[in-house]
């Protein structure tokens, strides 16, 4: 009963137990640990902060590791070239959060969940709404201490050592935390980032951030047509300017190339609401136009004065269908903005639990070249189910959520059915089956569908090579 909290996450998963938890202290007492649980082949099951949505720190048995005590801020260097901070694996993004603020600097991932661990969004590499300008956790990960299942103690600097790992599948053109990470600069640092714990445990790690600006706006824009909101988050998306340290290389499609180019916008997200997830937000929040058929929420950070005057330019375009806009210019004012957003996934909860079924929730993104064909095919298949479900979510990056919420164990099943049909879909589609959310105890079918047996096998042979008695986080991404 006292060590039961540690068996739950927020993925609905059930079923969870071990035998005990433990409460490193050092990075020695982690290595110690699982010195200690290979030689008895005992399972380690690396516990954060339990916000995770696919069963990643249910443990079945064996011993769970918990990151809760190593949560300091040991360094900072914020007047360097590249500034950056040195945190333990178990400090909160919301520490890290405050600590920057009091010296005007932020972490610019921003994953939603601020309760949630440093070391577990690492090895998730989590990103969240404003991952649209600023990119995932990845690409500001400067450096790891890692801990190998055998008690090896890793020091690692981006830039340094070359990854093992290339993968013999294609990696989808879009966000993607399905599986191992392979790309052609072969960094070691990248390999233990998405990893979900299956490789090592993240003791601490240093995070390039950047200054926080002193100018910013929230806007929530109501329109009354879904297709013109499409095509505005279309045109929002050749806006970004991408940032990241150390001059990381973008795509082509990272490059402004609107036909109108409005020069002081520069979205950090653009956040999307269909008509389903707006009249579902209404409950929450009375004052939401009654006519709004569809919404965008953007944020902007910069230091021009005048870019209200660019954004209301643009927006001249849409008047026709812009039925009403809501502006935050003070930290206090967006916060208020952005309380808003987190409203929903707090009345889908609110849904389930009413309910009584799980939700069955879709983390897929699409190539941007693809997205509105595929999204349409969403709304043809959806239209044939009686289940309620709403959509929702990262738009600018063609990463929305697809949720629903079946009343009953035959709409659960059909709701089944349905995320598998919409997943093949975004494979096919040359997408990812896991965008942000990793995949788990709970995806390991749709990963190989995606990336197919011998992709499993090729990472299944890596762990072996890192963990030879496969102790560490069993059954993560793949099957033991």
């Amino acid at each position: 009963e006292v060590i039961s909290g540690y068996f739950s996450d927020h993925s609905y998963l059930s079923g969870g137990y071990g035998e005990s938890v433990l409460f490193p202290e050092s990075t020695n007492d982690i290595a110690d640990s699982l010195i200690d649980s290979n030689l008895s082949n005992s399972p380690v099951t690396i516990s954060g902060a339990g916000t995770g949505t696919t069963g990643g720190r249910i443990p079945f048995g064996g011993r769970v590791l918990s990151m809760e005590k190593l949560n300091q801020i040991t360094e900072d260097n914020l007047s360097a070239d590249v500034p950056s901070i040195s945190v333990q694996g178990g400090t909160s993004l919301a520490q890290i959060a405050e600590y920057l603020k009091r010296h005007q600097f932020f972490y610019p991932p921003d994953p939603t969940e601020t309760s949630a661990q440093i070391g577990a969004t690492i090895v998730n590499n989590s990103s969240g709404a404003r991952t649209f300008k600023y990119g995932p956790t990845r690409d500001w990960i400067l450096g790891l201490t890692v801990v190998l299942p055998t008690g090896k103690i890793l020091e690692i600097e981006r830039g340094k050592a070359h990854s093992p790992y290339i993968a013999s599948h294609p990696q989808p053109a879009t966000k993607n935390v399905a599986g191992y990470y392979s790309d052609s600069k072969q960094d070691l640092v990248d390999l233990f980032i998405g990893s979900e714990g299956t490789l090592g445990v993240i003791a601490s790690a240093r995070l390039a951030v950047i200054p926080e600006p002193s100018a910013k706006i929230a806007l929530y824009l109501f329109l009354n047509n879904e297709q013109a909101t499409l095509n505005l988050a279309q045109v929002l998306r050749t806006h970004r300017i991408p940032v990241r340290p150390l001059g990381r290389t973008f795509s082509l499609a990272d490059i402004p190339s609107s036909p109108k180019y409005y020069s002081q916008i520069d979205p950090l997200c653009v956040e999307y609401f269909d008509p389903r997830a707006l009249e579902l937000l209404r409950k929450k929040v009375g004052n939401i136009p009654s006519s709004a058929i569809s919404c965008l929420y953007v944020e902007q950070w910069n230091e021009q004065e005048n870019a209200l005057e660019w954004w209301s330019k643009l927006l001249t375009e849409y008047q026709t269908v812009l039925v009403d806009v809501w502006c935050a210019e003070s930290d206090k004012e967006l916060n208020n903005l952005k309380e808003i957003r987190h409203n929903l996934p707090v009345a889908i909860n609110e849904t389930i639990a009413r309910l009584g079924q799980p939700k069955v929730s879709m983390d897929f993104a699409i190539p941007e070249s693809s997205f509105e064909k595929i999204y349409k095919r969403y709304l043809i298949v959806l239209s044939k189910t009686n289940i309620q479900w709403l959509t929702f979510g990262h738009i600018g990056d063609c990463h929305l959520h697809v949720n629903l919420l079946p009343k009953n164990e035959d709409e659960y099943s059909q709701a089944q059915r349905f995320y598998m049909q919409l997943a093949t879909e975004v494979i096919i589609s040359g997408g990812t089956i896991s965008a942000e959310h990793g995949i788990g105890k709970l995806k390991h079918k749709l990963l190989e569908k995606q990336i197919g047996i011998n992709g499993i096998s090729e990472m299944q042979q890596l762990k072996k090579k890192f963990d030879p008695n496969y102790i560490l986080n069993p059954d993560n991404i793949f099957k033991a």
